[in-house]
C-alpha cells in the first residue's frame, strides 16, 4: 500500500507555490513527466477551489474564533455574493469607494479562486459549461485565448451538470433540423438542381435514381500527352544519341591508337 512520503512543490502560471503531498510512485512520475505534474497542479487546485465554494455558498456566520480586528462583508457582483473578511476600515471604505470595493473583490477572487481578471474591466469570466438551468456559454475571443481562465464549479449554487447533456443537446439539434426541413418544401428546388446528391440527408422525399447523371453520358476523354512529357523524351533521345556518337569516338581514337603501335612495334624489330 503506498503512503504519502514525498512532498513536491509546484508554481502556477502566476507564480503561487503550491505544495503536494503524493506517493513515492507519483512523486517519480511527475518530475520525469510535466505534463502529469499540471494534471495533478490542476486537481488539486480544483479541490481547493471547491471547498472554498462550498464555504462561501454556506450561509454560516463568522465563528467566535474569527479574530476581533475583522469583520465580516458581504459584497454582491453580477447576482453573485461574496463574503470576504476585512478590517473596519475597509469596511467602512468599501461602502463609501465604489473603486476600492471593486478592488477588494478583484483581489479576493484572484487570492482564493485564482481568477485571470483584466485589470481595465471588472468582468467576471462565466461559466463554460452547460448547465441545467441553462445558462449561456461564453465563448473566448481570438484574444482571450491566450489568457488561461478558472471557473468556479457550479455545483454548490444548485446549477448541476447532467451527465448525458451531450446526447441531450445533440437530440435537440437534430430534432430542430428535422423540424425546420418538414416546415420548408423543398423538393422542387432540390429536383431542379442535379448537382446536389445527397438529397436523404435533407430530408427531400426525392430519390437519387430519378436523377438525371449528365456525367455518367458523356464519352470519356483521351489523355494528351502533356508538353512536359514531350520535352522528358527528348531530352532522353538527345542524351542516347550522345552516349552513342561518343562511343564511337572512343572506338575510332581506339584503333588508331592500336594502328601506332605496332608501327612503333615494327620499327623497334628493325
Amino acid at each position: 500500500m503506498n503512503t504519502v512520503n514525498c512532498v513536491l512543490s509546484l508554481k502556477d502560471e502566476v507564480g503561487e507555490l503550491f505544495m503536494l503531498y503524493l506517493t513515492r510512485e507519483e512523486h517519480e512520475r511527475a518530475i520525469g513527466d510535466m505534463l502529469y505534474a499540471l494534471q495533478l497542479l490542476d486537481k488539486h487546485k480544483n479541490a481547493i477551489a471547491m471547498q472554498l465554494s462550498n464555504f462561501q455558498q454556506s450561509n454560516m456566520i463568522v465563528s467566535d474564533q474569527t479574530p476581533k480586528n475583522l469583520q465580516p462583508l458581504k459584497l454582491i457582483d453580477e447576482g453573485k455574493v461574496f463574503n470576504l473578511l476585512v478590517t473596519e476600515e475597509e469596511a467602512n471604505k468599501a461602502l463609501e469607494d465604489d473603486a476600492f470595493r471593486m478592488s477588494l473583490l478583484q483581489e479576493y477572487k484572484k487570492k482564493y479562486f485564482n481568477l485571470f481578471i483584466d485589470d481595465n474591466t471588472n468582468e467576471e469570466p462565466a461559466n463554460d459549461t452547460p448547465t441545467e438551468s441553462g445558462e449561456e456559454n461564453v465563448e473566448l475571443s481570438l484574444n482571450e485565448k491566450s489568457k488561461k481562465k478558472k471557473r468556479l464549479p457550479k455545483k454548490a449554487q444548485g446549477k448541476t451538470r447532467s451527465c448525458n447533456w451531450r446526447d441531450e443537446e445533440t437530440l435537440l439539434l437534430l430534432s430542430s433540423y428535422g423540424q425546420h426541413q418538414n416546415s420548408y418544401d423543398n423538393d422542387d428546388m432540390f429536383s431542379t438542381k442535379p448537382w446536389i446528391k445527397p438529397l436523404s440527408v435533407a430530408g427531400n422525399s426525392v430519390r437519387l435514381a430519378n436523377i438525371e447523371n449528365d456525367l455518367s453520358a458523356s464519352p470519356p476523354c483521351k489523355k494528351k500527352k502533356s508538353d512536359l512529357d514531350e520535352a522528358k523524351i527528348n531530352c532522353l533521345e538527345d542524351a542516347i544519341i550522345d552516349k552513342q556518337l561518343k562511343r564511337e569516338q572512343k572506338a575510332i581514337y581506339n584503333e588508331r591508337k592500336l594502328q601506332i603501335f605496332e608501327k612503333i612495334a615494327e620499327s623497334l624489330n628493325k
